[in-house]
């Protein structure tokens, strides 16, 4: 719609099943995944419109630097609708 997002994906890349994994790395010291779904929310659907892939085929992971933990997020972001959040935040 009337809306802009601006960010940087840090890594995707396809896997063997022809789908994509989105991980954003972090350097919180403490794991709050909660306060990144909406972000990689936006992520999958830019990845879904550029690569032409189903938001569905892609994945998203949180890999959290200071104690090497990764979080799958896939589920909760696929549960976000973008255009909800950016209407009900401007």
């Amino acid at each position: 719609g009337k809306y802009i997002l601006n960010g940087i994906i840090d890594l995707i890349f396809l896997r063997e099943d022809g789908g994509y994994t989105i991980v954003d790395y972090k350097t919180d010291s403490i794991l709050f995944p909660k306060k990144h779904y909406v972000q990689q929310a936006a992520y999958r659907k830019a990845a879904s419109a550029i690569l032409q892939c189903p938001e569905e085929n892609i994945s998203s992971y949180l890999y959290y630097f200071r104690s090497g933990t990764l979080i799958d997020i896939t589920d909760e972001c696929a549960k976000l609708s973008l255009e909800e959040i950016v209407v009900s935040n401007s």
